[in-house]
Formats: structure tokens, C-alpha cells, sequence
């Protein structure tokens, strides 16, 4: 591995998306579902490619390299590159809040030191290494956030991480159809804190998060509780409809939606005061920080709808407490629509249909509740509109002629919800 991640030193960055590819990028041909990047040699070469990593020997072009397996070249060389990363590396996660808690550390800690973070929502088994070996290696520490859909997989992410620090959003009910049980969502979320008291690291723990302090314990691992007293203590102060804090006596408003937000921002804060980031930096951070990629992105149309975007994915929790939010807006035109939730296993009914009791209790103008799922949360809320398909839902938008009303957006990543913008 070293004398091939030697040979690459030269690259610009590293891509698996052809598209993606410009001159001096090194391209790696994995194999997916749907297609080959072998397929696409002639293309990224034509682009300027510096080199590409394939596994066909047939298909050798000049400036190819022919390995074993392409991906396993791809996660070795970003493991390679790993080892000569000393600084601190902070990893985060939890079944929500992981990419709002990411970036607003990041932001947090970017008004001390020069930050390294995954782009985006960047975590998974593909994205991950090329987002290691496209990391800059001046920076001070670096910020990533990590997923699971299925168990083994952050100890497999870990594994090329090695983090120092280790913060857990929550343990909810994200992807349980795959999972099997909490305690098997659980059991993979703390395969974090291994490898933090390998590196002997510190966790950061929300006070209110009895069983991850039990684990931590019970590890023998450092770790930082906040939120338990009065100092430092962020507590949620009011919401019109973006959240107001208080912190130390004093009252700041943010850019983000709903009260479930308090608990990424209070993460946030704990390990900008770890780190020492001023207390003026942290607040001044966080005021200043704007929700992209599709999560409460507010947002104005031309027929003077007002919409709070928040489609990027979809819990339960954090869908109960965007729609509470949502019912404090003073206005008479609310109209909701979401999208059913996924990979809930047989909690699904159960969960949809407790989402169509609260919406019952809120009494929107319009309630849209979309796909297959959501038939339950109908049977609760049968003043609602139910439709199957996106397609059936911009059919109705388009017939429906909304205008100066308010919206809200949230469903699962699988919709595509920020799609239907247009047409509101």
C-alpha cells in the first residue's frame, strides 16, 4: 500500500462519481448496483484523470492501475493515510442530529483552529475513504460525523477513523427494520466509546443520557457530562418559530427550527468550551449558523409561501416535536405534508398512527400525508389528504394553487421532498 499511496501523492483529490472527475483526480472504478465504473475509463481520462484504480485487466487503459479489488485499495489507502493524521479527531454520532451537530462544532471550533470534516452527510462505506484521503493534513483537528444502518458498522468506520473523541447524539428508532431491537442500535452506536478508550479519549455525554453514562462507566472511559448544572447549562428559552437559547444568563436566538435543536446545540457548546473556544466565539458560532441540505432550511416562494424545509430525513421524535413547533406559528394557512418514515420494522403502524393523533390535536389548514405508511397516521387524522407517489403529490400541488400560505416538509430521505418546492 505505501508504494502505490506514494505513486498518488500527486493527485488533486480522489473520486468514484465520473462525473465528479476534473484534471490530476485519481478515479476509483467500483462496481454498484446499477453500474460499472469501469464503463467510464474513456470518460474521466478524457476529463484528465491522472489515474484510475481498476480490477479488470481487459479494460487497461494508459494511466490505469490494475488492483485486486478496488474498493479494498480505497479503504486501505485511506487507512494508510490515517496513520499520518496526529491531530485530534472528534467522531459523532447518533440515529438524529449527527450532521446539524457536526456542522455546528465544526463552526464552533473553526474560530480557533483550522478544521477537517466530512462534506455534507459523507459517511458511508464508499464516501468515507475518499473523504479521508481528500483531507487537508495542516489541520489543527478534524470533525466527522458517522452513520449506521445496520449493525457493525460503526466499528467498521471506526476502525478507519480511530477517533480520539466520541460524542453520541441519542439512541433512537432510525433504521430499527434493519437493526432488530434498540438495544442492537445501542450496542452498535457505542462501538464508538471502544475505540475512544483505546486512544484513551474522552466522550462527551448529555447528563440526561442515563444509559450511555452506564456504558461509559462501565468501559472505565473519560468522559465530559454536560447539561447538569446551572453553569454552561444551555436550555431552550423560546421559539418564533426558530429557537431562542439561554446559556449563563443570557438569551441568543439561532437559525434552526424546533425545540429538539436545544440538545445539538448544547453538544456543540460542550466541546467548543472543551477545546477553548471563547464564550463569545461559541454564541457568535452558533447565532451565525444557517441550516442547509435540506434541514429546516426556511425558505420563500414566489407565490408567497413560506416554507420550512426539513426533508432531508424523517424520525419520529424530531417529526412530533418540528410539528408542535410548527402548531406555535401565528398563521391561518398551516399546511403540512409529510412523508411516511422507513425502515421501522413492526413499529411502523404503531408510530405513524401516534403521528396522526398529534396532527388530530394541532388542527392544520391541510394535513398531506404521503406513501404507503402513512395510512395509519390517516386512520387518526381523517380530515387528511392521503396520497401514494411523489408524482400523485405534485399533481395535487400543482391542482391545489397554494399560495400565501405556510408549510412544513419532513419525510423521510427517501421522497426527495425538496423536489416539490417548486411547485408551492
Amino acid at each position: 500500500m505505501k508504494n502505490l499511496y506514494e505513486k498518488l501523492l500527486d493527485a488533486k483529490k480522489f473520486e468514484c462519481d465520473s462525473r465528479s472527475i476534473s484534471e490530476g483526480d485519481v478515479f476509483f472504478a467500483l462496481k454498484g448496483k446499477n453500474n460499472d465504473g469501469h464503463d467510464f475509463l474513456s470518460e474521466v481520462f478524457k476529463k484528465g484523470a491522472l489515474y484510475a484504480i481498476i480490477s479488470e485487466e481487459e479494460k487497461k487503459k494508459e494511466g490505469c492501475i490494475v488492483v485486486d479489488d478496488v474498493y479494498k485499495t480505497l479503504y486501505g489507502l485511506a487507512k494508510y493515510k490515517k496513520q499520518f493524521i496526529k491531530k485530534p479527531m472528534i467522531a459523532i454520532t447518533g440515529s438524529a442530529g449527527k450532521t446539524t451537530t457536526r456542522d455546528l462544532i465544526v463552526s464552533i471550533l473553526s474560530k480557533k483552529y483550522k478544521v477537517g470534516s466530512n462534506k455534507k452527510n459523507f459517511n458511508s462505506n464508499i464516501s468515507l475513504p475518499l473523504q479521508i484521503l481528500n483531507l487537508e493534513n495542516e489541520c489543527d483537528i478534524f470533525v466527522f460525523e458517522i452513520g449506521a444502518t445496520r449493525p457493525g458498522d460503526i466499528k467498521f468506520k471506526c476502525d478507519l477513523l480511530n477517533p480520539d473523541y466520541g460524542i453520541i447524539t441519542n439512541v433512537g428508532n432510525m433504521h430499527l427494520e434493519t437493526f432488530g431491537s434498540r438495544e442492537k442500535i445501542f450496542e452498535t452506536k457505542t462501538e464508538l466509546y471502544d475505540y475512544v478508550k483505546k486512544n484513551e479519549g474522552v466522550v462527551f455525554i448529555n447528563y440526561s443520557q442515563k444509559k450511555l453514562i452506564e456504558k461509559a462507566d462501565s468501559l472505565e472511559i473519560k468522559k465530559k457530562l454536560y447539561q447538569f448544572n446551572n453553569n454552561n447549562f444551555v436550555s431552550f428559552e423560546k421559539e418564533d418559530p426558530m429557537v431562542w437559547y439561554r446559556c449563563n444568563e443570557k438569551i441568543f436566538k439561532t437559525n434552526l427550527f424546533g425545540k429538539y435543536q436545544i440538545d445539538n446545540i448544547a453538544s456543540a457548546y460542550a466541546i467548543g468550551k472543551y477545546f477553548e473556544v471563547s464564550e463569545s466565539n461559541i454564541h457568535d458560532a452558533i447565532q451565525n449558523y444557517m441550516p442547509k441540505d435540506n434541514r429546516s432550511e426556511k425558505i420563500l416562494t414566489q407565490k408567497n409561501n413560506s416554507i420550512i424545509l426539513d426533508a432531508y430525513n424523517a424520525n419520529f421524535d424530531a417529526i412530533i416535536s418540528g410539528l408542535k413547533t410548527f402548531g406555535t406559528i401565528n398563521s391561518k394557512n398551516k399546511i403540512v405534508i409529510l412523508g411516511s418514515m422507513r425502515e421501522l420494522g413492526i413499529e411502523s403502524e404503531s408510530l405513524h398512527k401516534k403521528i396522526g393523533e398529534e396532527l388530530k390535536k394541532l388542527r392544520f389548514k391541510d394535513v398531506i400525508l404521503l406513501g404507503e405508511e402513512m395510512r395509519f397516521a390517516k386512520k387518526k387524522c381523517n380530515e387528511s389528504f392521503f396520497l401514494k407517489s411523489k408524482d400523485e403529490l405534485i399533481l395535487f400541488l400543482i391542482n391545489k394553487k397554494y399560495c400565501d400560505s405556510y408549510f412544513f416538509i419532513k419525510g423521510a430521505r427517501f421522497w426527495g421532498l425538496e423536489e416539490i418546492v417548486k411547485y408551492l
